[in-house]
């Protein structure tokens, strides 16, 4: 197991943290139990959803502005969140083909234009499915964050923010397949 530094170090490469400590103890002053507060070592996943939320804080910033390639990379973002994450590949693959299916809504829309409102809408749908998922213990509570962050940002974005989400999303389909094949 990574520790908490060294889970930094990594997010530090792809996300350019300037103040990791900050950011660490952000995450610890949300934990009202003092005891739990010293003991708490971020997962890697949460720390991804923090990097996520400070790089993007900028509402005029979203997924379309992040390295896309620091994600992609076989030693990237994307593959160490594949293997980290606590999800089987059919919850992965539903959702992912639900993101599919919202894409076909894009088709004819230039990159720059905002999302049309049901696109907003079937994608503020998915939260519900994430979190019914969590529920049952199919996900955990840290992969449910990070969609649960990415969807409502990604639903002030426009369709080109879409297209890097959908990019990312795929990688990590791809990814959890070549990590965790099937026996």
């Amino acid at each position: 197991m990574n520790t908490l530094e060294e889970k930094i170090s990594l997010l530090d490469e792809n996300f350019e943290i300037k103040n990791k400590e900050n950011l660490i103890q952000q995450m610890k002053e949300r934990i009202k139990d003092p005891k739990k507060r010293e003991k708490y070592n971020p997962t890697y996943i949460e720390l991804i959803v923090e990097a996520l939320k400070e790089k993007l804080k900028d509402k005029n910033k979203n997924f379309s502005d992040l390295n896309l390639e620091e994600w992609l990379d076989p030693e990237g973002i994307a593959s160490k969140f594949a293997q980290k994450a606590k999800i089987e590949r059919t919850q992965l693959r539903k959702y992912f083909d639900e993101i599919k299916n919202i894409k076909v809504s894009l088709k004819g829309l230039k990159e720059n234009e905002g999302l049309p409102s049901q696109v907003k809408v079937k994608l503020m749908s998915l939260i519900p499915k994430f979190a019914y998922a969590k529920g049952r213990d199919l996900i955990g509570k840290d992969v449910y964050e990070f969609f649960s962050f990415s969807l409502k940002k990604l639903k002030e974005g426009k369709v080109k923010d879409f297209q890097a989400f959908e990019n990312i999303l795929e990688a990590i389909l791809a990814y959890h397949t070549y990590h965790k094949p099937r026996k």
